[in-house]
C-alpha cells in the first residue's frame, strides 16, 4: 500500500497547481491516479485509508508519493487526521497577497457555480470562507502546533515569479527530492480565471463533476474534459473577468490586516505590501 510521503497542503488560489504540474513534469514523483486531488482529509476521510492508498500507483521509477491538496488548509481536522494517518511528514504550504488570493477565490466560485452573487462584498457576506480560508496565521498555527514549524515550509507565490529557481530548491529540498530545473513550460501562466457563460450550467456541471468524483469515475470526467465539456459549462479561460478594485481591497484588508500582522510575527518574514491599499 502506498501513501503520501508528503503534502501540499494549499490554500486554494495561491499557486499550488504550478506546484503540481512541476512535481507531474519531474516523472519521479507519484501524484493521485485519475484525479488531480482527492479530497480524502476533509470531504471522504469516511472512506477510509485503503480507499485513499488505491488512488496511488507508483510507476518504475518513481521513488516518492505526494499529493497536492489545498482543500486541507482552512479544513479544521485535517491537520490532526494527516499526522494520525501519515505520521510527521513534510508538509508545504504556499502563500499569497490575501486579498487577493480572497478575490480570486471568490471568482473560482463564480465560474464553477458556488455563487451566483456578482458583487463581491455580498458573496463574502454570503460565504464568509471566501475570507477566512485567508485567515493565514489562524490556520498555521493549527499545523504548527501538530506537526511543529520546521516540518511545515511556508512558500509565498510571490517568490515563484521573482526567484523561480530559488523558490524550486526550497520546494525540492524540503520534500527530499532531488532539484530538477523547472521547464519553459511551468514558466507560462496556468489556472486563469474564467467566467461562465450560465451560472445555472456551471452549478449543474459542478454537481454533476461532484457526484462523479465521489463515486471514483475519474475516467469520466477526463473523457469530458478532453471532449471540451469544461469550457462549456464553466467557461474558457482568458475571457474577461472582473478586478479587485482599489475600493474592494481595502474594505478585504480592513479584515484581514490583523492576520496579517500575526502571520509576519510567526514567520519572522516583512508582509507589509499585503497591508497596502
Amino acid at each position: 500500500m502506498s501513501l503520501p510521503s508528503a503534502l501540499i497542503i494549499g490554500p486554494q488560489k495561491a499557486g499550488t497547481t504550478w506546484i503540481h504540474r512541476y512535481l507531474e513534469s519531474r516523472g519521479d514523483v507519484c501524484l493521485p491516479h485519475g484525479v488531480k486531488e482527492t479530497m480524502f482529509f476533509d470531504r471522504h476521510y469516511k472512506k477510509g485509508a485503503d480507499w485513499y492508498a488505491e488512488h496511488f500507483q507508483p510507476a518504475s521509477g518513481m521513488q516518492h508519493t505526494i499529493e497536492v491538496a489545498p482543500t486541507y488548509f482552512h479544513h479544521p481536522d485535517t491537520a490532526a487526521r494527516i499526522h494520525d494517518e501519515l505520521g510527521s511528514i513534510p508538509l508545504v504550504c504556499t502563500l499569497r497577497d490575501p486579498a487577493q488570493r480572497s478575490f480570486s477565490l471568490y471568482l473560482h466560485m463564480r465560474r464553477y457555480g458556488m455563487t451566483t452573487c456578482t458583487d463581491f462584498r455580498e458573496a463574502v457576506s454570503k460565504h464568509p470562507e471566501i475570507i477566512e480560508t485567508s485567515f493565514y496565521a489562524t490556520h498555521l498555527k493549527r499545523w504548527f502546533e501538530i506537526f511543529g514549524q520546521e516540518k511545515v515550509l511556508v512558500l509565498m507565490q510571490s517568490d515563484l515569479a521573482e526567484r523561480p529557481q530559488s523558490y524550486t530548491r526550497m520546494l525540492c529540498n524540503h520534500l527530499e527530492l532531488p532539484y530538477v530545473e523547472p521547464g519553459e513550460m511551468l514558466h507560462e501562466r496556468v489556472n486563469s480565471a474564467a467566467l461562465p457563460t450560465s451560472p445555472v450550467l456551471a452549478s449543474v456541471g459542478q454537481k454533476i463533476a461532484d457526484s462523479l468524483r465521489t463515486a471514483g469515475m475519474y475516467p469520466l470526467i477526463n473523457i469530458a474534459k478532453r471532449a471540451g465539456l469544461k469550457s462549456l459549462f464553466f467557461g474558457r479561460s482568458g475571457n474577461t473577468v472582473p478586478k479587485l478594485s482599489p475600493e474592494e481591497r481595502c474594505w478585504i484588508l480592513e479584515r484581514l490586516r490583523p492576520e496579517v500582522r500575526e502571520l509576519e510575527a510567526m514567520l519572522q518574514r516583512d508582509l507589509s505590501d499585503w497591508s497596502k491599499c
